[in-house]
């Protein structure tokens, strides 16, 4: 039996039976029966709920573990003295994913081999290997084909070493970093952005996901007291990767088991260059674009990808700035499993959430109104059901069960089984709108297949000026979409499947109140006929006063929106920074007389 681990076609062998890990490996449109290909698929291994579970608090041991580890080991390569926030900020969310990643590869792979011990593959060969620059590198890279090879070939290596390598051409050259450069563009030509340069700001904000003159209206509103920071790193901090003893001792690390082991054989080539070769420069360029500390750095964003963003945070905490964060996500709050939510409330001094700060004993939490939930207009609702379906991620990039890998699959099944049971004057009125990136997954074209004459909504177009449009709303996930709509108080209907969407014991009561209203269904064609029977009145429909009080309990604790909310950030800002100037003046605690 041969294991075939990519779609990569050239590392293939079609004269033995193939063991696929998941249906990702198999290209969208090729046809394995119709090829006489023998095959079988490797069953998810996650499929049971505790063993996910059990899994996750595993890989989130691994990573606090190796936080540890590599904040010692950094600090001694850079002759730095950093405390281990500093390089949480610098190394989340690359080191969380690729932990999740490379053990969600290396289960499929046990896996496979339960199956046949002797099983046969053909592995990337090392010198075929990439290497991150940063942190959006390494999200692209973990998005292809090719270095889900690279993962599983090293796992592979580790295991049953001796399997015959093939190399692949070096890749084109990666695209440029657009989306923060562009970002810091069009903020610069506002006239914000050479503000910060100033250094005279209490407040930076950043990656806050506001429309400039939303932003505009926060720094005039502050008297300058918060100022925007926009800034991108130099080429230079992002260089090819040196395989020194810098890079080569990683593979030293200390590991307690066979998973870390494995781990940290892959530390030379997974690190990001701008940790190691391009660190220097990076923390060199940061400083000079921050001459002097704020006493509070604001971001919502900028905790994950964007390096620039990062780095400025790091360094400002280092100097004793205040870290603020501020949701931009649905699931937070609600979802058993939230990695994002996760990693930001790890990093913040004060988090803000959407509303549910109530539902959650950690003192650090505040409310704060969703700017993207508080910018609705007057609904003039057409005749689309416009139908919005979840982002799919064709390859299992960390351990989630809803919509990447077999999970994606699942979801696209659902997706079709619901738009085929809409019976008219719904079905003829149906539009479906996708995710604008397609992550590789095709999804437009699978569903194409599999719902013939379906049409698209235009992606492009701004989703509250669609909701305002809509005639009724069907979601099929429970994420930011959802609290968009309910905050625009448009008629809705759900479906998901309960087994790969779950939530922690606060917001499940108000999920339980959906069903027993009649909105929320486990079958795709339940939700169908309720979409059907509510499109003849919508209005009607949607305000029985079980929806009613079942819309309005959830949208105050979980999607708090007020059209005024700019000057509920500028006071929540204000008293921020009187609480600081109140701590920095108390007094110092006397110390201990001897004896």
């Amino acid at each position: 039996m041969f294991l075939a681990v990519t779609p990569l076609r050239e590392f293939w062998d079609r004269s033995e039976e193939m063991l696929f890990p998941g249906p990702w490996c198999v290209p969208y449109g090729y046809d394995l029966d119709a090829a006489d290909i023998r095959h079988r698929f490797l069953p998810d291994p996650f499929q049971d709920i505790e063993v996910f579970r059990a899994a996750n608090t595993y890989c989130q041991e691994v990573s606090d573990r190796f936080l540890s580890i590599l904040t010692n080991h950094l600090n001694k390569v850079h002759g730095t003295a950093h405390d281990p926030r500093y390089w949480r900020i610098l190394l989340d969310p690359w080191l969380t994913f690729h932990v999740e990643q490379m053990y969600d590869h290396l289960v499929h792979v046990e896996a496979a081999f339960r199956i046949d011990a002797a099983l046969k593959t053909i592995r990337l060969d090392p010198s075929s290997y990439e290497t991150p620059r940063d942190t959006a590198d390494f999200v692209r890279l973990k998005l292809g084909d090719r270095f889900h090879l690279q993962l599983f070939s090293h796992i592979i290596a580790s295991l049953k070493p001796g399997s015959p390598t093939r190399a692949l051409r070096p890749p084109p050259a990666p695209p440029a970093i657009s989306g923060p450069r562009a970002f810091v563009k069009r903020l610069a030509a506002s006239g914000l952005g050479a503000l910060t340069r100033i250094g005279a700001g209490q407040v930076l904000l950043c990656q806050l996901e506001t429309k400039r003159a939303e932003s505009r209206r926060l720094v005039l509103g502050s008297k300058l007291k918060a100022l925007p920071y926009f800034a991108d790193l130099p080429a230079s901090a992002r260089p090819a990767p040196v395989f020194d003893s810098r890079r080569l001792g990683l593979k030293d690390l200390p590991a307690r088991d066979e998973f870390e082991r494995i781990f940290v054989a892959a530390l030379p080539w997974q690190l990001p260059t701008i940790l190691l070769e391009g660190y220097s420069e990076a923390a060199r360029a940061t400083r000079s674009l921050i001459p002097r500390a704020p006493k509070i750095f604001f971001s919502a964003v900028g905790w994950h990808y964007v390096d620039s963003a990062k780095f400025a945070a790091a360094d400002c905490s280092a100097r004793g700035s205040r870290l603020w964060g501020f949701q931009h996500g649905g699931m937070y709050g609600l979802a058993e499993y939230a990695p994002a939510e996760r990693i930001e409330r790890s990093e913040c001094d004060r988090y803000h959430a959407w509303g549910w700060s109530k539902t959650d004993p950690d003192p650090r939490l505040r409310d704060l109104p969703a700017p993207i939930l508080s910018r609705g207009g007057a609904r003039a609702p057409g005749k689309d059901l416009l139908f919005v379906s979840t982002i799919l991620d064709l390859h299992n990039i960390r351990l989630i069960r809803d919509s990447n890998g077999a999970g994606a699959f699942a979801c696209i099944d659902r997706q079709a089984r619901l738009l085929r049971s809409l019976d008219e004057p719904a079905r003829g009125n149906a539009i479906s709108r996708i995710y604008a990136h397609d992550f590789g997954w095709r999804q437009r074209d699978r569903l194409k297949d599999l719902v013939p004459g379906i049409r698209f909504d235009d992606a492009g177009r701004p989703f509250s000026q669609r909701l305002r449009e809509a005639r009724i709303v069907v979601l099929d996930c429970p994420s930011t979409p959802l609290l968009e709509v309910l905050a625009a108080d448009a008629p809705c209907i759900m479906t998901w499947a309960p087994d790969a969407w779950t939530f922690r014991p606060s917001a499940r009561p108000y999920f339980e109140s959906f069903k027993t209203a009649g909105m929320l269904f486990d079958s795709p064609e339940d939700a169908a006929a309720q979409a059907t029977l509510a499109y003849q009145d919508p209005d009607r429909w949607w305000n029985a006063p079980a929806r009613r009080t079942a819309t309005r309990e959830f949208t105050r604790t979980f999607a708090l929106s007020d059209s005024n909310w700019p000057d509920a950030w500028l006071s929540a800002i204000r008293n921020g920074l009187d609480e600081i100037r109140a701590e920095d003046r108390r007094p110092l605690a006397a110390p201990a007389r001897p004896g």
